[in-house]
C-alpha cells in the first residue's frame, strides 16, 4: 500500500500547473497569491481534521518559524516556476526543476557538513546535463531560447532547496536540535509563511487591485492548483517524516513528477512539436531521471 503514496504524490505534483495552462498567459503575481490562497485554506482543513483524530498539541515557536521561514522561499520560488510555465511550459519547467536534487546536495555539503557517497557525485552530472539540453531547446517563436523562463526555473530551484531543508529540519531536527512537529503542522506552517511572501510580492495598492480584479475562473483556478500541490506535498512530508521511507521513494517520485507532467505538455498540451526536438527533449529527460536515480541510490 505505502508505493501507492509516491506515485499518488508524484501525479498531483505533476499536474499542479495543469490550470495555468488551461487559463493561458496568468499574471504570475496575482495567480500566486491566489494559488498560495488555497493552499492556506487546505493545509487549515487538513491540521484540523489531523489534529482531531491525534489529538491537538502545542506547536512549538522554534520548528514553526522554521517552517514558516521555509513557506517564504516557496513561495518566491512558486512565482518563479510560474513565470516558467508561462514562457516555456509545463513540460521543460518540470526537468529543470530536477536541479533542486543538485541544489540540496550542495547546501548539505557547504552548510552542514555532510559527506555523501559516490553515487551522489556521480548523479550530477546527468541531472545537470540533461536539465541543460531540455533548457536549451528553442521555443515555438523562431526557435529561440526563451531566457526569462529558463533562467526563473532555475532560481527557482534554489528557493524550494531551501525550503525542503527548512520542512525536513522542522519535522525532524536533523539538521538543529529542537522540538519537532508533525508534517501536517510542519505544511500548514509553510502554507502560512507562503501567504506572506505572496503577500509581499502584492504589497504595492495597483498589485491588489489587480489581482481583485481577476476573473472569478482566474482565482477558482489558481485555488485549485494549491489544493493540488497541497495534497502532493502532505504526502511527500508524511513519507519525508519517516527517513527509511523517504530514502527509498524520494527518487520515484521525482522521476514520475517529470513524467506526469511531461506527458501533459507533450501529449494535451502540444507545448513540443517536430521530430527532432521531441527526440532530444525524451532523451534530456532520462538523462534527468536516470540522474534521479543515481544520485538517490
Amino acid at each position: 500500500m505505502i508505493i501507492l503514496l509516491p506515485i499518488i504524490a508524484a501525479i498531483l505534483f505533476g499536474s499542479q500547473f495543469v490550470f495555468q495552462k488551461l487559463l493561458g498567459q496568468v499574471n504570475t503575481d496575482s495567480y500566486n497569491l491566489s494559488m498560495v490562497l488555497g493552499t492556506v485554506l487546505s493545509t487549515v482543513v487538513i491540521f484540523v481534521f489531523g489534529s482531531l483524530i491525534q489529538g491537538f498539541e502545542a506547536i512549538d515557536l522554534i520548528p514553526f518559524f522554521i517552517a514558516f521561514v521555509g513557506g517564504l522561499f516557496w513561495s518566491f520560488a512558486n512565482k518563479l516556476s510560474l513565470v516558467g510555465i508561462n514562457h516555456i511550459g509545463m513540460s521543460k519547467t518540470s526537468v529543470i526543476l530536477n536541479m533542486v536534487s543538485v541544489i540540496s546536495f550542495i547546501f548539505g555539503i557547504l552548510f552542514f557538513a555532510e559527506t555523501p557517497d559516490l553515487y551522489r557525485y556521480v548523479g550530477i552530472p546527468f541531472l545537470i546535463g540533461g536539465a541543460v539540453l531540455v533548457a536549451l531547446l528553442g521555443e515555438k517563436n523562431g526557435g529561440k531560447i526563451n531566457k526569462k523562463g529558463v533562467i526563473s526555473v532555475f532560481i527557482a530551484t534554489i528557493f524550494i532547496s531551501i525550503n525542503n531543508l527548512f520542512l525536513v529540519d522542522a519535522i525532524t531536527a536533523k539538521y538543529v536540535p529542537h522540538p519537532t512537529i508533525t508534517f501536517f503542522t510542519s505544511v500548514m506552517c509553510v502554507t502560512l509563511g507562503a501567504i506572506v511572501g505572496a503577500l509581499l510580492l502584492n504589497l504595492k495598492p495597483s498589485k491588489l487591485r489587480e489581482w481583485k480584479s481577476q476573473p472569478k475562473r482566474t482565482h477558482l483556478y489558481a485555488m485549485a492548483a494549491g489544493l493540488t500541490w497541497v495534497s502532493g506535498y502532505e504526502i511527500s512530508a508524511f513519507i519525508l517524516s519517516g527517513p527509511e521511507v523517504g530514502l527509498t521513494y524520494v527518487p520515484l517520485i521525482q522521476s514520475l513528477v517529470t513524467i506526469a507532467s511531461a506527458l501533459w505538455g507533450i501529449i494535451y498540451f502540444k507545448e513540443i512539436f517536430g521530430k527532432r526536438k521531441l527526440t532530444l527533449y525524451v532523451v534530456g529527460s532520462g538523462i534527468v531521471i536516470l540522474g534521479v536515480v543515481i544520485f538517490s541510490l
